[in-house]
């Protein structure tokens, strides 16, 4: 049985991952009973090495994955229900945020001395924003 570790952006998520069919049948009870074989944070590491132990398949050696692709998930304002339906489906690489933009921030159409920017950095909406009303967004895009 491996103990499989990623860390993401919502921190660290763990799993049990099998290696066998005895492990996997192992792992299938556990789930119909409700008991979880994965889990975020810390404390969800001694949690699953207690339970492959007590399945009888200790681990041995933890699996640590790299990071994933970091994504950003913008959801319109006031799309409330939307936001709790994605929230379930985004796993630990995946950061979900509300678009916090109000009204444009420049106020006033006068004209600035001198423009520090070479090209606006906005670009028009992809058509998930205005279709789906939430943007999907590679962390590294933001970050560049």
């Amino acid at each position: 049985m491996r103990l499989v570790i990623t860390r993401g952006l919502q921190g660290i998520g763990v799993r049990l991952e099998p290696v066998t069919a005895a492990e996997r049948r192992a792992l299938e009870v556990c789930g119909a009973q409700g008991e979880g074989t994965s889990g975020q944070g810390v404390d969800a590491i001694a949690r699953l090495r207690a339970l492959a132990k007590r399945l009888g398949f200790p681990i041995t050696r933890p699996v640590e994955l790299p990071p994933a692709q970091a994504w950003l998930a913008v959801v319109q304002r006031g799309e409330r229900d939307l936001y709790e339906r994605l929230a379930p489906m985004a796993g630990p690489n995946v950061l979900m945020i509300w678009d916090r933009r109000q009204r444009e921030r420049r106020t006033s159409d006068r004209p600035i001395p001198t423009e520090q920017r070479r090209n606006d950095r906005r670009h028009p909406p992809p058509a998930t924003w205005s279709d789906q009303r939430f943007l999907l967004v590679r962390v590294s895009d933001v970050t560049a």
